[in-house]
């Protein structure tokens, strides 16, 4: 039944295509003031792709492993989908600043004329910009539930390739019960994110009939644990969920000082919540921890061992997580662009970007009802070998849509 309405709903396009063709190639104007230049059948423009990231601020570092991976998509598309070149925009979306980013949407949309947005990477700056760019087709590459709001699901033009945080986390929390684990406790960072990761281990673990016996939080920032360590309740797994390298790192550390009556099985229930520099610096002492992930570099399917090996050439480094969801997040735009052959209508993009499906580096990618990205997760287990700690894969759960709950 879903293959046939699929069908049918990619013929309904396609004849929209062939009746829309005259008022593509002659141009169009957005509700939002954008004039969307088109190509010409001996001429062919740009598709103008604009890009907010955080490109100065606390987050700057991220914009960049962002904008490193979506070049990198571009160029091995040899810069072109369908003969029109790829052009990508860059703006700088200020440092969580709503008011800069819709600012820099405005000039990305009225002076540079892209044809669609990709970004911005904070919450609450991705709603903003959304709401002004309703008339163009918007793609952000990460998702937490700040914005999952009745302004994301209403605005059928924006699309956010990632799986929400909840739904990141919950397989962790099924793979905890079914491990033997049957009560918790857990310390999460205080902010949106982190606790949105907390609550989707939770969901899974009760799910599983598992029990939460304690929650501490600490603030952002925090690298002094000791409180919260010393008031530990004696359970069968400490679950973590901490923003931050330096905050983690200092977790672990302390946690490692710990006499070994007080330890427990440690879960760590943030995508990328052992990132490769803290396993590199806890060492062993993270034998044994298990973590949720989205990607991992020696994932063996064709498409990784294409980014894999094309990353390592430009940037002599393993892509992680949030590498791979940039890189996603514009792959599965290029494969709605092709179908379209470039074109960008919004009314005509939006419904292929809605019915795509393709095989990325992660595994199987869709969207579910409501724009989100559904791709596989893992559980991998923090092993030693020749001395040197690595993430290993333990259990691949297939792409669902784990957890749903919109926001009120």
């Amino acid at each position: 039944m879903e293959a046939s309405r699929l069908w049918h709903l990619k013929a309904f396009v396609f004849a929209i295509l062939i009746c829309a063709a005259l008022v593509i190639f002659s141009g169009c104007s957005s509700p939002s003031g954008a004039t969307t230049s088109t190509p010409t059948a001996t001429s062919p423009g740009p598709i103008k792709i604009g890009v907010l990231l955080p490109l100065t601020g606390v987050d700057a570092k991220s914009g960049e492993i962002i904008r490193n991976s979506m070049e990198l998509a571009a160029d091995m598309e040899q810069g072109q989908i369908s003969g029109r070149p790829l052009k990508l925009i860059y703006e700088d979306e200020g440092d969580q600043d709503e008011t800069i980013a819709v600012e820099k949407a405005k000039k990305l949309v009225q002076s540079d004329k892209a044809d669609l947005i990709m970004g911005p990477l904070h919450d609450d700056s991705s709603l903003s910009v959304a709401a002004y760019t309703s008339a163009l087709p918007t793609i952000n590459v990460k998702w937490s539930p700040i914005g999952y709001s009745q302004v994301a699901i209403r605005d059928k033009n924006t699309f956010w390739t990632s799986q929400l945080n909840q739904s990141s986390s919950y397989p962790l929390g099924l793979f905890a019960s079914g491990n033997g684990i049957r009560t918790v406790t857990t310390l999460c960072t205080g902010d949106a994110i982190s606790s949105d990761f907390m609550q989707g281990f939770i969901d899974g673990f009760r799910f599983s009939s598992g029990k939460v016996t304690q929650q501490q939080a600490a603030p952002p920032g925090e690298t002094d644990f000791t409180s919260y360590l010393t008031n530990l309740k004696n359970s069968d797994a400490l679950v973590i969920a901490i923003s931050g390298d330096a905050s983690v790192t200092a977790l672990l550390k302390q946690y490692g000082e710990l006499a070994s009556s007080k330890k427990m099985p440690l879960y760590v229930a943030s995508i990328d919540g052992l990132s490769a520099s803290v396993v590199n610096e806890i060492g062993s002492s993270l034998e044994g921890a298990y973590v949720v992930e989205k990607y991992l570099p020696d994932l063996d399917n064709a498409q990784n061992r294409r980014f894999l090996a094309a990353y390592r050439q430009k940037y002599q480094s393993d892509p992680n997580n949030q590498a791979s969801d940039a890189y996603n997040g514009i792959q599965v735009l290029f494969e709605a662009l092709k179908v379209t052959r470039g074109g960008t209508f919004p009314d005509i993009l939006g419904p292929i970007l809605r019915a795509t499906e393709t095989d990325l580096p992660t595994g199987h990618f869709q969207f579910s009802q409501t724009r989100t990205g559904i791709q596989p997760l893992r559980v991998s287990e923090v092993v030693v070998l020749g001395g040197i700690p690595k993430l290993e894969m333990v259990k691949e759960y297939p792409p669902t849509e784990y957890y749903w709950q919109p926001y009120p």
